[in-house]
């Protein structure tokens, strides 16, 4: 049973700090709980209630910017939170390591010296690599969207261009900071592998010049029209 006086959210909060400063260090931990207690992953859900906390916090910070009556939309503010924790969250959350899981086990895990036993990298771990990596997400594609609506909406070409820009480098970032989760752990080669999703998110934005596609404008309609429906 977890005691909510018993999570250190402390250092969950120092951990979303060096996220969005210096990745690599919010994964020194996971080297400390390896040496004292012979596992990589996290054994606090202290992040993944701010997590839940943070996402809901944002709808409701969307509904209000947009004018959506709380009151009156509070079934839709719920479909919309359920929606995207979990959904997006944690749906999205459990396909992604599982597959990374399963391919790391399978295809990158080092064969380490002749000596040593061979451990497979936790599942848990996995996941905590996708937390970490979604949060920076859902800081540039929410709390930062937030303050940049009024240069984002619009229908000109630097809108779009930005919109896009900001999509593209939110989703760059979580693949960045799995790259940066699995570099820690000494076993695992061709960590690199993790960050050749970047060249095709590159690739999408460099399209995207070339047409009127706006994902601000796409993301926020679909939230609006949920919220008034």
């Amino acid at each position: 049973m977890v005691i909510p006086n018993q999570m250190d959210f402390d250092l969950a909060l120092a951990q979303m700090m060096y996220l969005l400063s210096a990745p690599e260090k919010a994964f020194r931990e996971a080297k400390n709980r390896k040496l004292t207690k012979n596992h990589w992953a996290r054994d606090d859900p202290a992040f993944l209630v701010l997590m839940t906390v943070q996402i809901t916090l944002m709808c409701v910070a969307y509904f209000v910017v947009f004018g959506l009556p709380l009151g009156v939309a509070f079934s839709s503010l719920i479909k919309l939170v359920f929606y995207q924790v979990g959904f997006n969250f944690l749906g999205f959350g459990l396909a992604v390591s599982t597959a990374f899981w399963f391919v790391i086990n399978k295809y990158l895990h080092g064969k380490g010296q002749m000596h040593e036993v061979r451990q497979p990298m936790e599942w848990q771990y996995a996941f905590d690599v996708h937390c970490n990596a979604f949060f920076v997400l859902v800081m540039l594609c929410g709390a930062l969207q937030i303050f940049l609506l009024p240069w984002l909406l619009s229908e000109s070409f630097i809108s779009r261009t930005l919109s896009n820009l900001l999509y593209a480098f939110a989703f760059a970032m979580y693949f960045y900071v799995t790259f940066r989760g699995y570099v820690e752990l000494p076993f695992i080669e061709s960590q690199e592998y993790f960050l050749y999703p970047v060249f095709f998110i590159a690739l999408w934005f460099v399209l995207s010049l070339v047409t009127t596609f706006n994902t601000t404008s796409y993301v926020i309609n679909s939230w609006v029209a949920s919220g008034r429906s």
